[in-house]
């Protein structure tokens, strides 16, 4: 159980990929105050408010994927350090604006959760590399604010309620692959080779 970490509080890396058996509620983890890098990724009996990293405020890396983790995101508005979060199939819920002060973002896997808002949030992500929002069927938005986010090498919006011109991705040259299938944008993949050639639309 994670509880028998909760003293540990000069801990900065705690690691249980993939281990079916760890268990327990990560609010224990709340007073440990240098972490840098939380992984329990595909740790299923693990669960939880997010709330529990909201004064971590030094942590770079946060991998929930597939846990059963809930609450809010909105609780990790003051991360500025963090560079990778992975909630992809959890229980959270809230608005991606809360992401719009973490500037040094570069990967962010939100699929498959209640998570809404605007892409616009998204607009000045110049860190940005993967942005997966597939099957957030509440996120809205222009895709044209992501052409800003011009590190972009995988974009996941398919499922999304995203709208737009797909060639307003001109300037996300480094992009490689783009995930648009159950959008309003898919019948346009044809258009996206004349600006970013060496893109695969999926």
């Amino acid at each position: 159980n994670i509880a028998a970490l909760k003293s540990a509080t000069s801990v900065k890396k705690i690691s249980f990929a993939d281990c079916p058996n760890i268990e327990g509620d990560i609010s224990c983890l709340r007073n440990l105050l240098q972490l840098v890098d939380v992984n329990f990724n595909g740790c299923r009996k693990v669960q939880g408010d997010i709330a529990a990293f909201e004064n971590t405020r030094v942590v770079q890396k946060i991998d929930l994927g597939g846990t059963h983790i809930s609450g809010s995101i909105e609780a990790l508005c003051a991360l500025e350090h963090i560079t990778e979060l992975n909630l992809k199939h959890t229980l959270v819920e809230g608005n991606c604006r809360s992401f719009k002060n973490c500037s040094e973002l570069k990967r962010v896997w939100l699929a498959h959760t209640a998570v809404q808002g605007n892409v616009l949030t998204f607009s000045e992500a110049n860190k940005l590399e993967i942005l997966s929002l597939y099957g957030c069927k509440d996120i809205t938005g222009d895709i044209k604010y992501l052409n800003g986010a011009s590190n972009l090498q995988l974009l996941s919006l398919s499922g999304t309620a995203i709208t737009g011109d797909i060639t307003s991705l001109r300037d996300c040259t480094k992009l490689k692959s783009l995930y648009i299938r159950g959008t309003a944008l898919e019948n346009q993949v044809a258009y996206l080779g004349k600006v970013l050639p060496n893109c695969r639309c999926l």
